[in-house]
């Protein structure tokens, strides 16, 4: 839900969608995602403002096609 209230599932899925095509058109071998994002966070997303544990919809994508995913964190 966004800050209106409105489901942005349907986005998020498309954004994901667009994203995968362009990993595959560039060959990505990895990404470095936005930790606690809710499209990217790799170990928290954010779920009504607030922190929680689990992977974001797109880092989540990105595994299941074998495309290994880390938080800019871990780049420290």
């Amino acid at each position: 839900m966004d800050q209106a209230g409105v489901d942005v599932t349907e986005k998020f899925l498309k954004g994901v969608e667009a994203a995968l095509r362009i990993v595959s058109i560039v060959g990505a071998e990895r990404a470095v995602l936005k930790e606690r994002s809710p499209s990217c966070g790799v170990h928290f997303t954010t779920i009504d403002g607030r922190p929680a544990r689990g992977m974001g919809v797109l880092a989540a994508a990105l595994r299941r096609a074998g495309i290994p995913t880390a938080s800019e964190k871990e780049l420290v």
